[in-house]
């Protein structure tokens, strides 16, 4: 199969090559490699035509937006109508690349590779929390580099991540299986599923296949975590009961958190933390303990404090409290820590030695 990326170039040096390259390492993940690459000025409309005529199989063009005249019209002068997808399909296979070829045109090339070259492909799906790009893109240039037969495609939402390894069927499982093992190695700590689920999907699994019955408290988060949890459909195979402490005096009366400790440490602390989740595991039925004090921020009178929690969870054997300073909105600070709440109660419940 041989193939021609062409590329416009609106660019002083080399180093301004990122974009082709990103999407040659794109092609690489399909065991796709470029037999040639051709790079035009912007007004080069001859050197298009040339290349539409030359010998090949499939041919990209990317960067169509750095063109000095109309694409289309040179495609229509010779007869070629690509399709809403900007694909042409027959004897030879001709793609006009969008921008980002990272969304539905990977879907819709996997389909076009499918069905022309009987070409098909492998996904492995990964789902991390917390984890930082500039960490993450670094792990993944480095397995990019020593294995090309595989290629990562990232999505976020908020701080969670999905991250789909990519390979073709006629990629060698060795460098595939290296691929995963590299990759689960370096972020394990961040990894929290190995399939496309959501955090609290995550949550009911590792806690019902454990056989755990959670009980929340939330004072910061305001319910949402125990929402989260009872949105997954079967949660009270798992779940018992919620309480909202939002007051300090509630704290103190529903789940017997100390008035010394409160004055001692204040109501936002480690300390409160912990013996809510203390108090929660004193429930007959409760075998998993998710707590949570802070202050969510204010928009009208901000203070250095916004974002601060302390988050606990606990178990019959252990009592564990984290602490985070997240930055944003108010809800954007809540969000954010009723993920991190679930994320912790994961990882507590997978380190648990006995099912």
């Amino acid at each position: 199969m041989k193939t021609v990326v062409l590329s416009f170039e609106k660019r002083t040096s080399n180093a301004e090559l990122s974009y082709l390259l990103d999407f040659i390492r794109f092609l690489n993940g399909y065991t796709i490699y470029a037999d040639k690459v051709v790079v035009l000025s912007k007004n080069d409309d001859n050197g298009l035509i040339e290349a539409l005529k030359s010998s090949y199989d499939i041919m990209f063009v990317i960067n169509g937006d750095e063109a000095g005249f109309y694409i289309p019209s040179v495609f229509a002068d010779l007869n070629l109508t690509p399709d809403k997808n900007g694909f042409l399909v027959g004897d030879k296979v001709i793609s006009i690349v969008p921008k980002n070829f990272n969304g539905e045109y990977r879907q819709t090339l996997e389909s076009v590779l499918s069905d022309r070259f009987s070409i098909s492909f492998g996904r492995i799906t990964f789902k991390l929390y917390g984890i930082k790009l500039a960490e993450l893109n670094k792990v993944i240039a480095k397995i990019s580099e020593q294995n090309k037969s595989v290629y990562f495609n990232v999505s976020t939402t908020g701080s969670d991540v999905k991250v789909c390894l990519l390979y073709s069927d006629v990629a060698p499982k060795k460098h595939v299986d290296k691929a995963v093992r590299d990759f689960i190695s370096a972020l394990k700590s961040h990894i929290y599923a190995e399939d496309d689920v959501s955090l609290e999907k995550r949550l009911y699994d590792v806690v019902k296949l454990r056989k755990q019955i959670i009980c929340t408290a939330e004072s910061m988060t305001g319910g949402k975590i125990a929402s989260k949890i009872v949105s997954v459909d079967g949660a009270s195979d798992v779940f018992y009961e919620g309480f909202v402490t939002y007051n300090t005096l509630a704290k103190e009366r529903r789940l017997n958190v100390s008035h010394s400790t409160v004055v001692k440490n204040t109501v936002v602390s480690e300390a409160v933390a912990y013996e809510m989740a203390k108090g929660l595991l004193q429930q007959k039925n409760c075998t998993l303990a998710i707590t949570i004090t802070g202050y969510a921020g204010s928009e009208k009178n901000p203070t250095d404090k916004d974002g601060l929690c302390f988050i606990g969870i606990g178990t019959q054997d252990k009592i564990q409290v984290y602490s985070y300073k997240f930055k944003g909105t108010r809800n954007e600070n809540i969000e954010k820590a009723t993920n991190a709440a679930i994320f912790l109660a994961i990882k507590t419940v997978e380190n648990l030695d006995s099912l």
